[in-house]
């Protein structure tokens, strides 16, 4: 059985090309800037899901405290109601909302410390 004759070419170790070197260092240029492009985006798509997560987060402790402040006395004012109601009075509702305000202020600054302390 006769083996097919392999060219010189192909019997050459690539380090014997005079353009190997040359050409080696060119890729590992391309590569290293290629991977410093990619390390940049992805830091530079960490900071914004950072700065996303960060403004979501405010934007739900900005509403939660806009609710306090409004749903507090306006619950305070439908029980005072229910007590007019119930005792034939006219104090229930003054008395329902002025609470339902002290607690709305109370909650909505024991909910900003809270975010104070969370960040």
């Amino acid at each position: 059985m006769n083996l097919p004759e392999v060219p010189d070419e192909l019997r050459r170790a690539p380090e014997d090309d005079p353009e190997f070197g040359p050409r080696m260092k060119a890729l590992h240029d391309r590569v290293s800037k290629v991977t410093e492009h990619r390390q940049i985006t992805a830091r530079q798509a960490q900071h914004a899901q950072r700065s996303e997560n960060s403004s979501t987060y405010q934007l739900g402790v900005g509403l939660s405290i806009a609710y306090m402040f409004l749903g507090f006395p306006f619950v305070g004012v439908l029980i005072g109601a229910g007590v007019n109601y119930l005792t034939h009075s006219s104090l229930g509702i003054p008395i329902g909302g002025f609470v339902g305000i002290l607690v709305g202020c109370f909650t909505a600054i024991s909910a900003l410390n809270r975010a104070n302390q969370n960040r």
